[in-house]
């Protein structure tokens, strides 16, 4: 019995240092679990910040592509706008052009007119110069010939006849001409006042045109002094100073202009 029990208090020893051991390794490997769950929940933390950041630079990047893509719109919207400024104001330009040549060809006629009225003025005094002359040959003439028939000296009244016929014939003829002339003087006369008319009414229109033209470039350099400022703000705000020192450089040129 002795025996028996001590083989049995061996037995138990042995089934007693066994379960440590297995105790050991189980603490062992329960330490060993703890440590990896620290370590993967260090990892789960370290990728969840990742994540997090990765998604906050998706996010930033998308809003700056947002941003890109609003501005670009912008951009193309202005530069439509601006072609329609710039057709306007050529249009305008096309006008003030048109008028000038127009107000040229209407100052060339009028002088002209002016020009035609002046030699005829000048051969209409001449020709009255004349017909006075005339007219004031043909009573001396007349005395003259009664003269000559009274002394019987036919031969020099058949002379004078003749000649005061002739003074008559040029007197009638530039009394003629005189009334023709007066005709064309009146005709031009008309003519350079009609000239006078349009010359006035072409200025006034120059002037108006070229107000409007000044007040369309004015709206558009006003408008697009606006634009360069607020894309300047723009790239201001998103960090990015050589875009926002080119539009500045850009609004002052405009400014200056």
């Amino acid at each position: 019995k002795k025996r028996k029990l001590e083989e049995h208090q061996q037995l138990c020893a042995l089934r007693e240092a066994d379960c440590n051991a297995r105790q050991a390794a189980v603490a062992a490997a329960q330490e060993d679990l703890k440590a990896q769950r620290a370590h993967t929940k260090a990892q789960h933390t370290s990728v969840v910040a990742a994540v997090e950041e990765a998604e906050l630079r998706v996010m930033a990047t998308r809003q700056s592509a947002q941003q890109w893509t609003a501005q670009v719109k912008e951009l193309e919207d202005n530069a439509a706008r601006r072609r329609v400024m710039v057709e306007e104001e050529e249009a305008a330009l096309c006008a003030i052009s048109g008028v000038r040549e127009s107000l040229g060809e209407v100052v060339s006629v009028k002088e002209s007119t002016a020009q035609k009225m002046l030699v005829l003025q000048q051969h209409v005094s001449r020709c009255r110069a004349q017909l006075a002359s005339l007219s004031a040959q043909v009573p001396e003439l007349e005395e003259h010939k009664k003269l000559a028939v009274l002394s019987k000296n036919f031969k020099d009244a058949a002379r004078l006849s003749a000649d005061m016929k002739g003074l008559v014939a040029q007197r009638d003829a530039l009394a003629l001409a005189l009334t023709s002339d007066h005709d064309k003087l009146q005709e031009l006369s008309a003519a350079f006042t009609q000239h006078a008319a349009q010359q006035a009414l072409l200025s006034a229109q120059l002037k108006a045109s070229e107000r409007g033209a000044g007040a369309l470039r004015l709206k558009c350099l006003r408008w697009w002094c606006g634009n360069l400022a607020r894309f300047g703000e723009q790239a201001h705000v998103r960090g990015d100073v050589e875009a926002a020192r080119e539009w500045g450089e850009q609004k002052s040129m405009c400014e200056i202009e």
